[in-house]
């Protein structure tokens, strides 16, 4: 398929219309819950990064301690050992009564609720060392529930449903920053921050009620090549720290290398740069917005509203046409070379009078191109990660492995905006984003013509049987 294909394909909105409601689609229940489960991932995070940095730039912080606050994602980093944590360590009162998934996520989303009320009520007056420490707090236990909702959310649904459940739980997450951020700006006209917080905490505290209410519907085990839905179904293993260290790195690893012994760099390399151009931009870019002079109400319904659109828009037409892998590899460098462009009409915006119409321009081809990244990433991640009893750890990994070079380079942002004007800090973020196109296209070949691996215990692990309704 070609570029070409590609988009006259995009363009036949009717046959795509027609082959979406065509889909058999999940239950409604399950649709709310994964909703809300994506929506408690997407909200705590913005708010002690993003809204945070609106925040204490109004408090009158530099730039530089504004970007220190970033260093608070670290526990996103740390979710390869949070997966397996959570994997076993059962919960004694709530697991008998909601189940081991369930338990974790609503006594997560409780201590996140918590956490949003302390910082609303305590940003304003105390020291930032002390926000930057609930900041680390709130993102640790956001990373956690994570963890718990997402797997979950695998858990309760039957294999071919799979791409309809992350569907949802991506619209929820996208939604949940949405609200958190250009919610935020629009209440802050009519409401204090500490109320702003405290009103989001109220919104964590529907998601842990959903999860109270809407009972499982289906479990898998994985003796019988299911899931597990209960650390008691786990053999009796050591636990000590050498095997436990064996689990949770190297074998993860070692089977991904394994399976793709010819491509095992390059895709390290990828993951781990492909969104270095995001990393400076993304907590920066509130800010340059309201020194450009730019309105509250242009801010949120065209850098949030709009954008959430086009991301969503992006989303869905990557997922509907990554069925192969080397659809995926050719569709992520035209998302690539789109996000290259952004950064570009990012410059030419910083280095002229404000204007609706390029900020529209911008937002729709930068928005566009994330939806359409953000997708592709995620499944060529599940592609890679198809080895039975190692998805999860592995999906941990790839994951720490794209977050660890962006929140250094995300930390160091507000430095870089304090020291240069802005049209040379998205020269910089420009140039972030070359390294990743460079190995993309130089590595092209040799993903177009390698077929993925055959993996005969992924095949069976295809196969699930229903346990109970």
């Amino acid at each position: 398929m070609s570029y070409l294909e590609v988009i006259s394909n995009i363009m036949n909105l009717r046959g795509l219309m027609m082959r979406f409601f065509s889909i058999s689609l999940l239950p409604l229940s399950q649709i709310i819950l994964f909703f809300l489960g994506g929506l408690s991932n997407g909200l705590p995070g913005v708010l002690t990064w993003q809204t945070m940095n609106i925040w204490l730039a109004n408090e009158g912080h530099s730039k530089s301690l504004i970007g220190l606050i970033f260093l608070a994602g670290i526990p996103y980093n740390l979710k390869i050992l949070l997966s397996w944590s959570i994997d076993r360590i059962e919960l004694p009162v709530l697991t008998r009564y909601f189940g081991h998934r369930r338990a974790w996520a609503i006594s997560l989303q409780a201590l996140i609720a918590c956490c949003l009320v302390l910082l609303g009520w305590t940003t304003g007056h105390a020291s930032l060392p002390f926000t930057g420490i609930l900041c680390f707090i709130t993102s640790l236990l956001s990373a956690m529930n994570q963890v718990a909702t997402v797997s979950h959310r695998i858990e309760q649904v039957s294999p071919e449903k799979t791409g309809q459940s992350v569907a949802v739980g991506i619209v929820g997450y996208r939604c949940g920053k949405f609200i958190g951020r250009a919610g935020a700006i629009i209440l802050l006209s009519i409401c204090s921050w500490p109320t702003i917080y405290t009103f989001f905490a109220l919104l964590m505290s529907i998601t842990m009620i959903a999860y109270c209410l809407i009972p499982d519907r289906i479990a898998f085990d994985l003796e019988d090549r299911k899931i597990k839905t209960s650390p008691s179904s786990f053999p009796e293993e050591s636990h000590s720290l050498p095997q436990v260290w064996k689990e949770m790195f190297l074998e993860p690893f070692l089977t991904f290398k394994e399976h793709n012994p010819r491509t095992w760099i390059p895709i390290l390399l990828i993951l781990s740069s492909l969104n270095l151009g995001d990393a400076l931009t993304l907590g920066m870019c509130d800010l340059f917005y309201f020194e450009q002079g730019y309105s509250s109400l242009i801010i949120a319904s065209i850098t949030k509203g709009l954008s959430l659109f086009c991301i969503i828009i992006g989303g869905l037409l990557a997922a509907y046409y990554s069925s192969e892998r080397q659809h995926v590899f050719r569709l992520l460098i035209l998302s690539a070379y789109m996000h290259l462009a952004s950064h570009i009409l990012f410059i030419i915006l910083a280095s002229m009078p404000p204007s609706s119409i390029w900020l529209t321009v911008t937002i729709i081809l930068e928005s566009f191109s994330a939806g359409m990244r953000a997708t592709l990433i995620a499944t060529w991640v599940a592609q890679l990660c198809r080895h039975y009893g190692l998805t999860g750890r592995q999906y941990a990994f790839f994951s720490s492995l794209k977050a660890i070079p962006f929140f250094i380079i995300a930390s160091l942002s507000g430095v870089l905006a304090d020291s240069v004007s802005w049209p040379y800090f998205f020269l910089c973020s420009l140039c972030c984003a070359l390294p990743s196109i460079i190995i993309l296209v130089r590595t092209a070949d040799r993903f177009m013509t390698t077929e993925p691996q055959n993996n005969p215990y992924m095949q069976s692990a295809l196969e699930p049987s229903l346990v109970r309704d």
